[in-house]
């Protein structure tokens, strides 16, 4: 999602006309706000991870870490971008996937350094 936004900052528009919502008129200025966001939601995901001290985690979890002040009603929601996001960081090599529980869910953790 971040190197597709800061693709979307090469581009020339000023303006764009999303799906809901109403008109934004600065396209860079709202697209730097959206990699924000997700560069914060990440480091908000690792330092969840920080808490647990080496131990590890499944996404629900750390959903409920990372997402703490929402309505239980949106949990599943949020758990799923966590995932999306926990996907990418495992890529980069900033979580690792480790094992499954009794429940067959994977539980996520921080490299060994």
């Amino acid at each position: 999602l971040i190197q597709s936004l800061k693709l979307l900052l090469t581009y020339p528009g000023k303006i764009i006309y999303p799906g809901h919502g109403p008109v934004i008129m600065d396209a860079k200025l709202k697209i730097n706000e959206y990699i924000t966001h997700r560069q914060q939601r990440e480091e908000q995901i690792i330092q969840a991870m920080r808490t647990l001290d080496g131990k590890l985690a499944t996404s629900k979890e750390l959903t409920k870490i990372v997402y703490k002040d929402i309505p239980e009603l949106y949990l599943l929601a949020a758990e799923n971008n966590l995932v999306l996001t926990l996907k990418k960081l495992l890529v980069e090599m900033r979580v690792v996937k480790i094992g499954n529980d009794e429940l067959g869910e994977v539980k996520w953790g921080l490299p060994q350094i």
